[in-house]
């Protein structure tokens, strides 16, 4: 494949050009992952004897510092953090708790990993009693959490991929259906069909 400029002549090093543009954006390998949650404290799913002073996620690559969740559910959807989430150290997500009674609690949390995708994920644990099942947590779970992300991030992909698809329309509307019309013709003559 070759392009002709506008004296009707292949420049070299069109079609190679051309087959670059393609590959990168067709191809769907991500340069980088999401993040990966590798260590909470306290940890999943046990009995705690003494009540931890604050919630700590630690994951494999640097999140976002802004736009993070993270709460902290008793049995009732009684909140129990105290809102405001640090992120320590670029991995380390930390959030303070209020004084927790005896029973079971949900942590529900939301992050932005530096590559712009949210990951979220839930983990109970227990204060002098039995953590919550997984069952338990999905009814105990903040309604409003992930909000945002239920309309604001997938419209805003549905209209970057619009965007996308005007572009590349675009683009092969002046190669395939404007040029022809402004006389210019293939390098290889006109097509059998005309002839």
């Amino acid at each position: 494949m070759a392009l002709a400029n506008r004296r009707g002549k292949v420049g070299k090093g069109g079609g190679a050009v051309w087959l670059w543009v393609l590959v990168l954006l067709t191809s769907a390998v991500e340069l980088r992952a999401h993040a990966v949650l590798l260590h909470t404290e306290p940890l999943a799913n046990v009995r705690l004897e003494s009540a931890p002073p604050q919630i700590t996620l630690i994951f494999n690559e640097r999140v976002e510092p802004v736009f993070n969740s993270v709460r902290v559910l008793d049995a009732q959807g009684g909140r129990h953090d105290q809102g405001e989430v640090r992120v320590e150290d670029g991995d380390t997500v930390v959030v303070s708790l209020k004084q927790i009674d005896e029973g079971g609690y949900g942590v529900f949390w939301r992050v932005n990993s530096l590559d712009g995708h949210q990951v979220q994920g839930q983990f109970g644990f227990g204060y002098r009693a039995v953590p919550p099942t997984e069952e338990e947590l999905a009814r105990q779970g903040p309604g409003e959490n992930g909000l945002l992300a239920k309309w604001y991030l997938p419209v805003c992909k549905g209209l970057g991929l619009v965007g996308l698809a005007l572009w590349l329309g675009g683009i092969g509307f002046l190669a395939i259906v404007a040029r022809p019309v402004r006389g210019l013709t293939p390098p290889y003559g006109k097509p059998s069909l005309f002839r």
